[in-house]
């Protein structure tokens, strides 16, 4: 059975921008979209430190982004017609590498769009 639900908006950018800050003020003045942080759903489903999982090898960073999608379905499910903003980096620095997340995990999110 698959699950309906409602649009999901992630807003991409680089670190330090100000994303969250945006979105959250964005939130504020929309109360009906819900505020998710890729980050925290990923530290909390794979109960581990931001910074610990973002210096991880290449490798286990793109792993991880199953871990990401299984916790941002376990957000919704009970939100499922609730419009959702998503704060997400499509590029992790790890401190070696700059990791491009897979489009298929960007998928597997199911956006509606992309900012």
């Amino acid at each position: 059975m698959t699950t309906h639900f409602g649009p999901c908006f992630i807003v991409f950018g680089v670190s330090g921008i100000g994303k969250s800050s945006a979105c959250l003020q964005y939130t504020k003045s929309h109360p009906d979209i819900l505020y998710a942080q890729a980050g925290a759903l990923l530290s909390d489903a794979a109960h581990s430190d931001p910074e610990f999982l973002r210096r991880l090898s290449k490798e286990r960073v793109i792993a991880n982004q199953e871990l990401l999608i299984e916790a941002f379905n376990r957000f919704r499910v009970t939100r499922e017609d609730s419009p959702v903003l998503l704060d997400a980096h499509a590029i992790i620095d790890n401190d070696r590498v700059l990791v491009e997340v897979p489009v298929a995990v960007i998928s597997k999110l199911r956006p509606t769009s992309l900012v």
